[in-house]
């Protein structure tokens, strides 16, 4: 993606003349343009002929592989019957549909000890991943026929007394015990690690840090199967991703192996990790005629993941007018960050100029306040109280309708890069993906974010490709590289001291401020704020970096041209209203968010069009010549049919807390009203109202004053607003792991 600049002429025509000979779908573009400039499809029987292309490509129910199409070898899952158990090296025992119970024996004189303390702790070479029915976790600790308790790792733990002997944590790969007398380690224990290995209705596979497609091996198991011939039988490459789940200690790895026709393609040490990264690799094939294959896991004590293996013939790919599609959603990310939206032009410069050369949306507010709920509706193009996940006990529903799995019916290939906690697997965000690839993030992101989506482009097999990415690059802790400390004397000073600017030292500054100002110090809390903030906008300044490299990175990849979205799916506070984080309201600070869309001939332009994160998924279905799912509730952003609606925000979290009520914000233009919904879900009425032409800040409430527009508004959207708070797909209760409430609180989620 090249960045235009800043002179680059804005011409509403050009452009769209462009996107018409570039996109199908593009009769969709004009409210955009002037109203006398008509692209209907009665009009431009090209775009239509591309449109309906398109439509029957996602409709079409047929099986059958064109010349120079890939060969998905685990779409929709490996059947159990194809995989030989004999060579298997780990003792499973029975377990419910899906799951395996892998069984190891720790003797006695494998604890090591802290008399002091009473606590030992063993190594464990297999540890266990994921959330097995009926369960806390995926660890299971027994002498003889008792079942021990595991504890949550928190700093209760420092409080030895407190622990009855018998209890124990998993930390990582090692396993810790209370038993101050000795009676349970004098035994021989058992250990039991639980894994999924089947049983999805979609037939993916998962293990920390990776989900979709693909093909999960226990140690020394090995997978047999017969293989079609694929294109014309001549050459190809077999392209994936691999892994191993495992005890990451001395180096361990676990050996994947891979033959075709008799002959091996593969083999290859991957190394043992408990968040794995996943590898992508290409492998010439000589011929792909097909035949007997075999995946192995040959040696070593972890779980390989073979992910997405897909056979690509050296052939041109079947011809497509669809766009590559790029989502990249900069979590935590205040509009105020980026100059079109009134923030300082040195903090975001990457981001600045591909909006400059982009359709830049003033007006965009995020369905939700924090994370959660407000991605879900994104991806699934429903309000909150539609999908349902409006708690982190909470996942999406099987099955409902989303964003990648309408263009993965259409023919693409869809892939996530996530930073996991939130935007997880395990709360359902990875539904029509079939690679979905997430880790958590150390502030790294050309390891953590950049590494990965290299990786997906470098697989190209021919499809156009539906990428998202997701950073918490901005999000707390907030961290400032040294580049940017450097970079930004305007925030920072003249050669600024790091540990002037850490996190938890800046926090404290502010908690100490609150502290002065009910002693009457109001300027000392104001100061503190600022330099929290100033400290947020350093890691915003980090995340533009990021976003200018991945740009790049496309650009290397022949993916110049692809459609690009740059959002993000809520604010941050910083003292407004008395708070501070997210998730805790509904004014501008947390709702309001940028939305910009470019590339693919788009054009560039302003457009103060009212727009919601749940108009995402439609505009990007119409632009790729996909027809929009009937359930979602948001408008294609460029269809000129579209009339103006109001814009709906809400909180999240549970209904009915009067401790944190839950409340909605409806926006109409510049005049915004609040209030809460009661225990069902329901708005009944509102209780402050804000012209934010006058009163950008929220603080002058017109709800009691004698104007009678606050009425008339609510009364106006009434149905609008009974409509978004109906639950369409009951979401999936959760029952959070031990270690998964450990994420979430470590970000700053469910309380201390």
């Amino acid at each position: 993606m090249r960045l235009a600049p800043s002179g680059k002429d804005t011409s509403l025509f050009t452009p769209a003349r462009q996107l018409g000979a570039s996109l199908p779908g593009s009769e969709f573009l004009p409210p955009l343009l002037p109203a006398s400039h008509n692209l209907s499809p009665v009009h431009c029987p090209r775009l239509l002929a591309a449109l309906a292309a398109g439509l029957l490509l996602a409709c079409s129910g047929s099986t059958s592989t064109p010349p120079g199409a890939p060969l998905l070898i685990a779409e929709g899952g490996i059947p159990e019957r194809w995989t030989s158990t004999e060579q298997r090296t780990v003792e499973v025992l029975p377990a419910p549909a899906g799951w395996v119970r892998v069984r190891q024996v720790i003797p006695s004189e494998a604890w090591g000890a802290d008399p002091l303390t009473g606590v030992y702790s063993t190594p464990i070479e297999l540890p266990g991943a994921g959330s097995p029915p009926d369960r806390d976790g995926p660890h299971e600790l027994r002498a003889g026929s008792v079942a021990l308790e595991q504890l949550a790792y928190s700093a209760s733990l420092l409080e030895l007394d407190g622990l009855a002997d018998g209890s124990f944590i998993v930390l990582g790969d090692s396993l810790l015990l209370m038993d101050r007398g000795g009676a349970f380690v004098s035994q021989q224990l058992e250990y039991f690690a639980w894994i999924e290995r089947t049983g999805r209705e979609d037939g993916k596979v998962n293990l920390p840090g990776a989900t979709g497609d693909g093909i999960l091996l226990l140690p020394g198991e090995v997978l047999e199967l017969d293989l079609p011939a694929v294109g014309e039988g001549g050459p190809a490459t077999l392209q994936f991703y691999s892994l191993a789940f495992g005890a990451e200690r001395e180096g361990a790895t676990t050996t994947l192996e891979i033959e075709l026709g008799g002959e091996r393609l593969f083999e290859d040490a991957l190394p043992n990790q408990l968040v794995p990264r996943a590898r992508a690799h290409r492998i010439p094939i000589a011929s792909a005629r097909g035949g007997p294959t075999r995946f192995g896991s040959t040696s070593g004590k972890g779980v390989v993941l073979v992910l997405n293996p897909t056979i690509v013939p050296d052939l041109p790919p079947p011809a497509s007018a669809q766009p590559d599609v790029v989502l990249f959603l900069a979590d935590t990310f205040r509009a105020d960050c980026m100059e079109a939206w009134g923030g300082l032009p040195g903090i975001t410069p990457h981001m600045n100029a591909f909006a400059r050369e982009s359709w830049t949306f003033l007006e965009a507010r995020a369905p939700s306040s924090w994370t959660l709920p407000s991605q879900a509706s994104m991806l699934t193009g429903v309000y909150p109280l539609q999908h349902g996940v409006t708690n982190s006990d909470l996942a999406l529903a099987e099955g409902l309708p989303t964003l990648a799995r309408s263009f993965r019916s259409a023919g693409y290939r869809t892939v996530a890069v996530t930073d996991s906690v939130l935007v997880s697997e395990r709360f359902g965000m990875d539904s029509g993906f079939e690679t979905f690839l997430e880790l958590p993030s150390d502030k790294d992101f050309g390891r953590d974010t950049l590494e990965r989506v290299r990786g997906v482009l470098e697989l190209d097999d021919g499809r156009p490709l539906l990428l998202f990415v997701q950073s918490y690059r901005a999000h707390t802790p907030y961290v400032a590289s040294p580049q940017t400390l450097a970079d930004l004397p305007e925030l920072f000073g003249e050669d600024p001291d790091p540990a002037e600017w850490e996190f938890e030292r800046v926090k404290l500054q502010v908690a100490r401020a609150i502290v002065d100002e009910t002693a009457g110090r109001p300027a000392m809390l104001a100061a503190a704020n600022e330099r929290l903030l100033r400290l947020y906008q350093g890691g915003a300044a980090d995340l533009d970096r990021g976003f200018g490299q991945l740009l790049e990175l496309l650009d290397e990849e022949g993916m110049a041209d692809a459609l690009v979205v740059l959002t993000s799916d809520h604010g941050e506070s910083f003292g407004e209203h008395g708070d501070y984080s997210h998730g805790t309201n509904v004014f501008e600070e947390l709702v309001r968010v940028p939305l910009v869309i470019g590339g693919a001939g788009l054009g560039s332009g302003t457009s103060s069009t009212p727009a919601s994160l749940i108009d995402l998924a439609p505009t990007l279905a119409r632009l790729a010549g996909i027809e929009p799912d009937v359930d979602w509730a948001g408008r294609a952003l460029f269809d000129p049919e579209t009339k103006e609606p109001c814009i709906l925000a809400f909180r999240g979290g549970p209904l009915g807390d009067p401790e944190e009520p839950s409340t909605f914000a409806v926006i109409e233009g510049s005049r915004k009203l609040i209030g809460v919904l009661d225990d069902q879900g329901r708005a009944r009425s509102f209780d402050q109202a804000f012209d934010l032409a006058m009163d950008p800040g929220e603080r002058d409430d017109w709800a009691a004053g004698p104007s009678s527009w606050p009425e008339e508004l609510f009364e106006r959207w009434r149905a609008e607003l009974t409509s978004a708070t109906t639950n369409g797909t009951p979401p999936k209760a959760l029952t959070l792991t031990l270690e998964a409430q450990q994420e979430l609180k470590a970000m700053g989620y469910l309380g201390d």
